[in-house]
């Protein structure tokens, strides 16, 4: 197992997912648990195998500031979630690391926003600690 003090400065959400692994010259697929932790102070999230080897580091300061929250949707993408600068945003990554989206709630400042759930009607759900709310955005369809 991987030594997480390699990988990470502050480690603030974590996600334990299914995926569907595809070895396209062997034509074998399989299925395997992969963790996705969001690093806070390094500005991205890290992916490990089910036995903590490091795959990659998806994001930087631009795409992912001070992620505190993840999850992945039905379809296997990853949402990762921030409150940076007062406002939630939310950058939608397939597995490979290819943003799909951007969504962001222009309406109500929050700070200190933790953590991040896809709801099974597709409703993400945070929580602003600061502003004591519970934010419930509606079902989001990414194409």
């Amino acid at each position: 197992m991987s030594r997480c003090d390699e990988f990470c400065h502050t480690g603030s959400s974590v996600i334990v997912s299914l995926c569907l692994i595809t070895v396209s010259h062997h034509c074998v697929s399989s299925l395997c648990l992969i963790t996705v932790l969001c690093i806070f102070q390094g500005h991205c999230i890290a992916v490990f195998t089910e036995d903590g080897k490091f795959i990659r580091r998806l994001g930087d300061e631009s795409l992912t500031a001070y992620p505190n929250g993840i999850d992945t949707s039905d379809s296997g993408d990853i949402l990762v979630g921030d409150s940076h600068g007062n406002r939630f945003h939310i950058v939608v990554l397939q597995r490979n690391g290819t943003v799909t989206a951007h969504l962001e709630c222009p309406y109500m400042k929050v700070s200190r926003c933790c953590g991040l759930r896809v709801t099974s009607e597709g409703y993400i759900v945070t929580l602003s600690k600061n502003n004591q709310h519970v934010l419930v955005y509606n079902t989001v369809y990414i194409s």
